[in-house]
């Protein structure tokens, strides 16, 4: 397990969420990576200014997370319904495309959301989110 406070000092959440990860870790059978955030003062986690990629069904948290952001799940009507109720902006995209936000610096695909893709089509969607991420952080 990996749980790192981003300015070396470790609080009692951030160690409360450590132990969690610990113990979920043991539990399941698989390891949890975080990167704790909280509590660090000046370094907060605002001075990281990396782009962020999504695809299949995890914009979501993206709209959850950041209000008025643009993402894309694809075309079906229902999550693009529930996106929107969470205050971020919906684009419908098919699987040759991807939905980039460039002030939020996210970088969202459909990928396995297409019901109608083939692996192919999926694979050549997550090799234009990863482009569309590396040139957003050049």
């Amino acid at each position: 397990m990996i749980c790192t406070p981003i300015c070396g000092r470790l609080t009692r959440r951030s160690l409360a969420v450590q132990r969690y990860f610990s113990l979920m870790s043991t539990h399941t059978g698989f390891k949890k990576v975080a990167l704790i955030l909280h509590g660090c003062g000046v370094f907060d986690g605002s001075e990281i200014h990396e782009a962020t990629s999504l695809c299949c069904i995890a914009p979501v948290l993206a709209a959850r997370c950041l209000p008025g952001v643009h993402v894309t799940t694809g075309t079906d009507a229902g999550t693009a319904r529930a996106i929107k109720s969470m205050g971020a902006v919906h684009e419908k995209c098919e699987i040759t495309e991807v939905c980039v936000d460039e002030n939020l610096k996210v970088v969202t695909a459909p990928a396995y959301m297409c019901a109608t893709a083939t692996i192919a089509d999926i694979f050549d969607n997550i090799g234009l989110l990863v482009k569309k991420v590396l040139s957003l952080t050049n």
